[in-house]
């Protein structure tokens, strides 16, 4: 929730001409506390509440660039949205109101549209260290039916690394659906590469964190965890002094959140034709214990995952 500052007033300075002269601050006296927007919620996809702390008359709303027909006061203020949101779409609410003592207050609200079908989803296959021919991608696998509109990706906590934004895509168990993290794809591989395989273009400006990172699947982009991974390519279980600040407060919130716990996954031996994978058919338990890094150019995106690891020459 961003909230937009009304322009101060700055102090007037009245100046003498003779030697003399006297400062008069015209805030003296005068309250200038602003209205600051407490919570807000979506229903339906149509209906916005949002809770100030104080009394509040409705000056304007609008969303994106269309002025909204919303007019009232008080501290709970409802507004309609002419249409409602498809699932997963995303826009901005701003409003403008004002105090009883007349100091305007302007909010800019993020909403997405609620998608009330998610379906169950691991993060099943990530390449970190990818190249122009074989690019970073991530693999996720289908425990349950759902659709996939507005599920996120993202390296970071909101607003602080890169996310893709998944489209909205009815899934069935077992599907698998591919994310090309730094390249684009043909349009058409938006449909099913197979009878269970989705190839999505992430469009991320950025690739993925080759060796130190996190990676996690939100339910919007301020939503809920559904499913994450935190990897290092050194020995750290504190998740300190490695990657970025961004990367360790991410780990943090996402082992606060109960969605990781002990070592990161072991990234150390990562390459290009070496990616890291879930175990197959084992459970998933949060842990760098569920990965493994497979053996050159043996990675499964696409397809079912099979248990074939590098190992370290002696």
């Amino acid at each position: 929730m961003r909230l937009l500052i009304p322009l101060a007033v700055i102090p007037l300075l009245i100046f003498s001409c003779e030697s003399d002269f006297s400062l008069v601050d015209t805030l003296s006296g005068k309250d200038t506390a602003l209205a600051c927007v407490v919570s807000h919620e979506m229903t339906d996809n149509s209906v916005i509440t949002v809770i100030f702390d104080v009394e509040i008359e409705v000056v304007e709303v609008m969303l994106d660039d269309e002025i909204l027909d919303c007019y009232g006061s008080g501290n709970v203020i409802r507004i309609t949205l002419s249409t409602p949101l498809e699932r997963g779409a995303e826009a901005t609410l701003s409003l403008t109101v004002k105090r009883d003592n007349g100091n305007l207050t302007r909010a800019s609200i993020p909403l997405t549209g609620l998608n009330t079908e998610i379906p169950e989803v691991l993060i099943n296959e990530l390449s970190t260290n990818g190249t122009s021919t074989a690019p970073d991608r991530v693999e996720l696998y289908v425990l349950s039916g759902g659709n996939m509109a507005g599920l996120t990706l993202a390296t970071a906590l909101p607003g602080e690394g890169d996310e893709v934004v998944l489209p909205e895509l009815e899934v069935y168990q077992g599907d698998i659906i591919v994310v090309y993290w730094d390249k684009s794809v043909r349009e058409d591989d938006y449909e099913r590469g197979s009878s269970h395989t989705y190839f999505l273009a992430g469009g991320a400006e950025n690739t993925l964190p080759s060796k130190k990172g996190v990676l996690m699947l939100r339910e919007s982009r301020s939503g809920e965890i559904i499913d994450a991974i935190v990897y290092s390519d050194e020995n750290s279980d504190d998740y300190s002094g490695y990657g970025t600040q961004r990367a360790e407060d991410a780990a943090e919130f996402i082992i606060g959140c109960g969605h990781w716990s002990g070592d990161a996954v072991d990234s150390l031996y990562v390459t290009s034709s070496r990616v890291l994978a879930r175990k197959p058919a084992a459970l998933d338990y949060d842990t760098a214990e569920d990965w493994f890094t497979t053996a050159a150019r043996k990675s499964t995106f696409g397809e079912e995952n099979t248990y074939s690891p590098y190992v370290v020459s002696e």
